[in-house]
């Protein structure tokens, strides 16, 4: 891929593939799974691997106006706009965050840790005409950016963060008027259905966690220019999740 392109899927991962958490249930111990509470990185859940949930999440991103994102600070009333029934998507569109939400019990949560998604044609002009092997790279070095990853679930690390990286099948997505790349200034987002698109990142998919507050951090380094440290980007996240009973 040119230089171009690899510039492109950087700057779209600064903006939308910042950072979230969420919290670990209390599970049973598995010595399959060094991170109880997470579902392994093999494993499907509710139909769909990890691949095809990181797919899912970028349609869901892509799918809600900006005025009601939740990605976006001031909007942590309206998370459950858009879920799916049985997994809610966690994600920010800022590197440094301090936010609250409040989760229904019940719900298991993929929380996207750092993610990039990869077209020809969205926040491109003009548009390219990359193949599927090209966008990928795209979306593989915009991830391969972010650096120094450390997820802290209650005070506890989550170990082999690598484990958690999955790249997406191809996917399309349909954006709405005024959505969520038009507000960062991508006049070329206009409304309608776009592909393909491809995604790469890191992400936990947690079981429904347990009834009560948790706190989650997570930090890390976007490299920018590896000549120039100076343009980094620190990453320095913190989530306050209270899980609620039902009907509260």
């Amino acid at each position: 891929m040119s230089a171009i392109g690899i510039a492109r899927a950087l700057s779209r991962a600064i903006v939308f593939a910042m950072l979230a958490a969420s919290v670990v249930a209390a599970l049973p111990a598995n010595a399959a799974n060094q991170n109880p509470g997470i579902i392994p990185p093999d494993a499907h859940f509710h139909g769909l691997t990890y691949g095809e949930w990181l797919a899912a999440a970028n349609q869901w991103l892509l799918s809600v106006p900006a005025a009601d994102n939740p990605i976006l600070e001031g909007n942590e009333d309206k998370i459950a706009i858009g879920q799916p029934k049985h997994v809610w998507f966690l994600g920010n569109a800022s590197p440094v965050v301090n936010r609250h939400f409040t989760i229904p019990a019940g719900t298991a949560l993929y929380a996207t840790v750092n993610f990039a998604e990869f077209d020809n044609s969205l926040c491109a002009d003009p548009d390219t005409n990359f193949t599927v092997a090209q966008l990928r790279e795209g979306a593989k070095a915009a991830v391969d950016a972010f650096t120094d990853i450390e997820v802290q679930v209650d005070g506890k690390p989550i170990d082999d963060i690598a484990a958690y990286r999955s790249t997406s099948p191809v996917f399309s997505s349909t954006l709405p008027d005024n959505n969520i790349l038009q507000y960062f200034g991508c006049a070329d987002a206009l409304a309608g259905t776009y592909g393909p698109m491809v995604a790469d990142g890191y992400a936990l998919l947690l079981a429904p966690p347990s009834v009560g507050d948790h706190i989650i951090h997570i930090s890390g380094v976007v490299v920018v220019d590896p000549s120039d440290p100076s343009k980094n980007v620190d990453v320095d996240v913190t989530w306050h999740v209270t899980v609620s009973p039902h009907g509260k």
